[in-house]
């Protein structure tokens, strides 16, 4: 798979299980597009550190964030971070199976996870 270095420049994304597995690769993948990556993680905070210290080595942006996408409280705080890390989220993708439809409350998404 090729990809352009600056097709997703000035782009920032969240990918939720991303210390590991496909939620990694995605993170890696975005972040070698171009993109600020915010890597969350329930469990496995060392592997997601290690995650963004290879994508800041490569000239990248990013950081690490815990929550448990399961719970409301955690998921409203991990877009809280985001947001005030980054100013917005331009890209998200959730790696778990499930649903988790976007609700405004007016200020930032709150994601309802089912």
């Amino acid at each position: 798979m090729s990809y352009s270095p600056y097709l997703l420049k000035g782009q920032k994304a969240l990918v939720t299980g991303a210390s590991s597995g496909i939620g990694q690769a995605i993170a890696r993948y975005l972040a070698l597009s171009g993109a600020a990556v915010a890597v969350n993680y329930r469990s496995g905070a060392e592997s997601a550190q290690k995650l963004v210290d290879e994508i800041k080595a490569a000239n990248g942006e990013a950081f690490a964030i815990q929550a448990d996408v399961s719970k409301e409280d955690e998921i409203k705080a991990m877009f809280s971070q985001t947001i005030e890390q980054f100013g917005t989220i331009d890209i998200g993708c959730r790696r778990r199976f499930g649903t988790m439809s976007n609700q405004s409350n007016g200020k930032l998404p709150i994601w309802m996870v089912n």
